[in-house]
């Protein structure tokens, strides 16, 4: 921004130095080339269809757009023709941990909160509130992976990772804007107890979307 400033100071006073337009010209290409930087900062990588089975393959995923929200924890995004991929990435399987998350997805005309646990669930807000009673297996237009708990030992099936899939159509814009939520609790532990939560962006309030991860794809 201050770039940008200090450019249109310069502009006006070769403009009042009456100086030919061979000089002003470079000054505005220059303006585009810095406002072209950091456009793609942000845009998902298109490649293959990517196997939800909550096993990040290093080729599926190599060439993903990766952001992290923690030390141990981060976010992969890829693209293919037709469809969104998000997977929620932990640095270390700990199979007595219980792990689930929820992706809240703004598209310019609407706000989506998607849950992945043992179930798949989709809400909307309905300002001011989200439609806070689930309706498990509502998931239209998008999937993802699921954990569960097994066996006697209540061990967790899988948590290296969540990974989703959205079909492009399911939302009006192609510049999204993302907050994420996620759980961990104690497989042995009574699920009424609080689980250890975390969030990204940290600050950012599920029913505004200033403020939240934004990409394009």
């Amino acid at each position: 921004m201050a770039f940008f400033m200090l450019l249109g100071l310069v502009t006006s006073i070769f403009r009042k130095m009456k100086l030919k337009k061979k000089i002003i010209l470079p000054l505005l290409l220059l303006s585009l080339l810095f406002s072209s930087c950091g456009q793609d900062e942000l845009l998902i990588p298109k490649g293959e269809p990517i196997q939800l089975n909550s096993l990040l393959g290093d080729n599926e995923w190599s060439g993903s757009k990766v952001v992290a929200v923690n030390d141990s924890l981060r976010l992969r995004m890829h693209q293919d023709e037709l469809n969104i991929y998000i997977a929620v990435d932990y640095d270390k399987v700990n199979l007595d941990q219980y792990r689930w998350v929820e992706l809240y997805i703004y598209d310019s005309a609407k706000y989506f909160r998607f849950h992945a646990s043992g179930q798949l669930g989709e809400q909307y807000l309905k300002p001011p509130y989200w439609t806070e009673n689930w309706d498990w297996g509502n998931n239209a237009e998008w999937t993802a992976t699921t954990q569960r708990l097994a066996g006697a030992e209540r061990k967790s099936s899988s948590n290296e990772a969540y990974e989703f899939k959205f079909q492009k159509s399911k939302f009006k814009s192609r510049t999204l804007r993302l907050l994420f939520h996620g759980w961990t609790i104690d497989t042995q532990a009574d699920f009424s107890a609080n689980p250890f939560r975390y969030y990204f962006p940290p600050d950012a309030d599920r029913y505004k979307s200033e403020g939240w991860l934004e990409f394009r794809y």
